[in-house]
């Protein structure tokens, strides 16, 4: 009888592993934040646009997989003018084209953080132009503030974990299981 019963739990335990290895849709978050900093701050007028590097991570996903994308400018004495941001297009760092956003018009002297939601803000290809294949995002600020920081925050569940992994986890599991089982037999 306990063989059978032992033979039942092999098998039952066999396909378990064979299910669950071959369900490729188990994910793991990751988030990446980068930030610039100058050594002083940087007056930013029309003739003295600010143009900054931010590290990317080594991901090369496509925009539907991120859960959060979002780029923050801090700025100090914003001179009643807004700030707008661009980034630069990959194949020409010096071409900055693709607009990420702007900072309405203040008072005299406003001073803040704003936020840039980048999945909503930019379409699927200037999303995907910018973040894949790419290892550094090209900005650049115009208008008359202080520069203060500048950051940049990327979230996406879009690992998956192999199956093979899987499929070793839950094996060496197995063998704890059935070295527990021997001992207890001993």
């Amino acid at each position: 009888m306990k063989m059978i019963k032992g033979k039942r739990h092999l098998i039952i335990s066999i396909l378990a592993i064979m299910l669950f290895g071959s369900y490729s849709s188990v994910w793991a978050a990751l988030i990446y934040e980068t930030c610039h900093n100058p050594a002083s701050d940087v007056l930013v007028n029309s003739s003295h646009p600010y143009a900054f590097e931010l590290d990317l991570p080594g991901w090369d996903f496509e925009k539907g997989l991120y859960t959060v994308a979002t780029f923050e400018l801090t700025y100090e004495n914003q001179c009643g003018l807004p700030i707008k941001v661009y980034a630069a297009h990959p194949n020409n760092p010096g071409n900055y084209d693709i607009f990420l956003g702007a900072i309405p018009t203040a008072t005299y002297g406003a001073s803040g953080t704003e936020t840039f939601d980048l999945l909503s803000g930019l379409s699927e290809a200037d999303f995907n132009a910018l973040f894949q294949d790419q290892s550094i995002l090209y900005a650049q600020t115009n208008c008359h503030y202080y520069f203060d920081k500048a950051c940049l925050h990327l979230e996406t569940i879009s690992t998956p974990i192999p199956g093979s992994v899987l499929l070793l986890g839950s094996g060496l599991l197995g063998l704890i299981g059935l070295g527990r089982r021997r001992m207890r037999q001993e």
